[in-house]
């Protein structure tokens, strides 16, 4: 939670110092589009990246293997994503509405046609721009929240910038539950993990008591014939740590006696 906290804060500096340059250096997109319009799309698309990134790094565990796919999967957005916006999102055809319910859970495409919508409603010699609400009729160059741009002004597009919105915010929702979702069932660097069912648990949930542990010495011995197969000095060191007895040997002359050796864990609750 603490990381998402920052991260939302330098993203809401990032959309702020954004669209302050962009109004300094006088950018058309700007100047005659709404504030509230793009400064909303901006920052639930900055979030929706953001949750995205959090998921990614919940399935892969190396620095270098997230670089990695964070270069791989920019690319194929890139390049694939204007083309899918262009074929689908503005068709206007109703077979194509799950398509693209589909393809708006990926944060980049709703983005992608908004901004583009942005662009036609503030291009031009007699565009004014998009705003949050006009009264009377719109058109693509007078556009508000819920104007429909159509592929060459043909089969208007019922994907407009309000459905750019509820998409970004479906993406964030979806992004934050499959994090916390994952983050509890793939196995940590130390091999541990939730059930995949854990939110079935009512003990996770605080709802029923934990079955008490004892975390004494006694507790944390290891019975003998279990350590068969391990190394004989190291089994005799383990049974002389533990029971204070050093082979008739003064403890003032071991060097290093460590017990109680205990490991934390403070980033998940392991059932």
């Amino acid at each position: 939670v603490s990381w998402f906290i920052s991260c939302a804060v330098i993203n809401l500096i990032v959309v702020l110092l954004l669209c302050g340059f962009g109004v300094a250096i006088q950018l058309e997109f700007f100047l005659d589009n709404g504030f509230d319009v793009y400064f909303t799309l901006f920052f639930l698309t900055a979030t929706a990246f953001t949750l995205l990134a959090f998921f990614f790094s919940t399935l892969l565990s190396t620095t270098d293997a997230a670089r990695t796919f964070g270069i791989f999967w920019y690319i194929i957005t890139f390049i694939a994503v204007p083309v899918i916006v262009f074929i689908y999102f503005y068709s206007g055809k109703e077979k194509d509405r799950d398509i693209i319910r589909g393809f708006g859970l990926i944060a980049t495409g709703p983005y992608y046609k908004a901004v583009s919508d942005l662009v036609r409603s503030s291009s031009g010699g007699g565009a004014v721009g998009m705003l949050w609400e006009r009264s009377g009729a719109t058109t693509a160059q007078k556009a508000d929240l819920d104007t429909n741009f159509g592929a060459e002004g043909k089969n208007p597009a019922w994907f407009d910038m309000r459905a750019a919105y509820e998409s970004l915010l479906y993406c964030c929702l979806l992004y934050a539950g499959a994090t916390w979702y994952f983050d509890h069932v793939v196995p940590n660097s130390f091999g541990l993990a939730h059930s995949p069912f854990f939110f079935l648990d009512p003990k996770y949930w605080g709802l029923a008591k934990r079955a008490a542990r004892d975390a004494t010495d006694s507790a944390l011995l290891v019975d003998a014939s279990t350590m068969e197969e391990e190394d004989g000095d190291c089994v005799k060191e383990a049974q002389e740590v533990r029971t204070g007895n050093f082979n008739g040997r003064d403890s003032k002359d071991i060097a290093v006696v460590i017990k109680g050796l205990q490991k934390t864990f403070v980033s998940r609750v392991y059932a």
